[in-house]
């Protein structure tokens, strides 16, 4: 009767792990980066300042990385994207395929592929993707809301580190608490 109750709390926890899996998937990403971050945060702190206020150095420092790669990048997109406007990136592209489907057709010719036409096919792969990108328009838009809240994790995670590690070890039976201590002793 144990083994049976037991399964059943096992299946209905994956069952709801499964149902909250984009709450879950947030938290486990905030998780690594808080983890990741959390020895800035104390070498920073170690000069003085508020474990707050050094999480939003670190931040503010990221942020400031990422808008300069951005402004790195964003000449290229525009550029790649005033090319695909017009209309010399796809004329190279049909240059290039008409010349290799010009180099194989010979070669195809004798296994029977008479005709490849890879232009056409090529239309046919840009127009898919176009589907599927504007398909996946509400996707991304809550893509952006839970990048958003990423960070906000990250934050509380962060500067709580120390009370979640403390709730950890004191939710582990008394006879293992020495050895889940040496653990995250050596995590860190």
């Amino acid at each position: 009767m144990r083994t049976l109750l037991v399964g059943l709390a096992a299946v209905m926890f994956v069952g709801i792990l499964y149902r909250l899996g984009s709450i879950v998937q947030l938290l486990v990403i905030s998780s690594l980066f808080a983890y990741l971050l959390t020895p800035v945060v104390t070498w920073v702190e170690s000069f003085g300042l508020p474990r707050s206020l050094a999480i939003l150095l670190l931040f503010s420092a990221l942020l400031v990385l990422l808008v300069i790669a951005f402004l790195f990048l964003l000449p290229v997109a525009i550029e790649q994207f005033s090319q695909l406007q017009a209309g010399t990136l796809i004329d190279q592209l049909e240059t290039t395929l008409n010349t290799l489907e010009d180099r194989i057709r010979e070669p195809l010719a004798r296994v029977g592929i008479e005709n490849l036409n890879l232009m056409d096919w090529l239309y046919g792969v840009i127009n898919d993707a176009l589907r599927t990108t504007l398909n996946s328009v509400p996707g991304v838009i809550a893509s952006l809301g839970n990048i958003l809240l990423v960070p906000f994790l990250m934050f509380f995670l962060i500067q709580d580190s120390h009370l979640i590690k403390h709730g950890f070890i004191s939710a582990v039976p008394y006879r293992y608490r020495a050895f889940s201590l040496n653990v995250l002793q050596k995590m860190d």
